[in-house]
């Protein structure tokens, strides 16, 4: 669950213009080297936690930069929605359950 939704959030961020390609994602959203999805996908295995708790910082980070840049607010909420996935996903691996 956590590789669909790792490579969700790189879709949408894509989308936004916020990265242009699996390498800058991997390396500055998740501090992982430019082979990581290929890596993760190859050996089925899920992103790491390490890499899910960076997203989700840079996530943040993001979500500060365009609301001082004057983004909507529906943009704004759906940024939050996406960290939001991320940090359950998170907790879901610490506490082995779902968390609000």
């Amino acid at each position: 669950m956590a590789k669909k939704c790792i490579f969700d959030i790189y879709q949408y961020v894509k989308s936004l213009g916020a990265v242009v390609s699996q390498k800058e994602f991997c390396e500055k959203w998740l501090g992982r080297s430019e082979c990581y999805f290929r890596t993760i996908r190859h050996k089925g295995k899920e992103p790491s936690l390490a890499a899910m708790a960076a997203c989700a910082r840079r996530l943040d980070a993001y979500i500060e930069e365009v609301e001082s840049a004057g983004a909507s607010d529906a943009d704004v909420q759906s940024l939050r929605s996406v960290q939001d996935a991320c940090n359950k996903l998170i907790n879901e691996r610490i506490y082995g359950v779902a968390r609000g």
